[in-house]
């Protein structure tokens, strides 16, 4: 898989990336953590999510569960999200990651 920089970052992200605003609204977890799945044994590593995806955040919960520590290792995982009409106290997505390795 591709990758380029991100802006003026030292990140690297895929040049493909998976939208995420279909997870919790038109299709449930388990659907939801297959395709994560094949995005990631794809080498995709760029997932974007907004908090009004999937129900008022849902999308951000399940990429959280689906990533959170397991068997599987994903350390370049790099999240994409917007605030769009939650409240700055709403719970964000990267707070149920794993750290990400440098």
């Amino acid at each position: 898989m591709r990758t380029r920089r991100l802006g003026s970052t030292q990140l690297e992200v895929t040049v493909v990336g998976l939208g995420c605003n279909n997870f919790g609204g038109r299709i449930d977890e388990p659907a939801s953590r297959a395709v994560i799945d094949a995005a990631l044994d794809a080498g995709v590593t760029f997932f974007d999510t907004a908090d009004v995806y999937g129900d008022r955040g849902g999308s951000e919960e399940i990429i959280g569960r689906a990533l959170s520590p397991s068997p599987r290792s994903c350390p370049n995982f790099v999240p994409s999200t917007t605030r769009a009409r939650r409240p700055a106290s709403a719970r964000p997505m990267i707070s149920s990651l794993p750290p990400l390795s440098p």
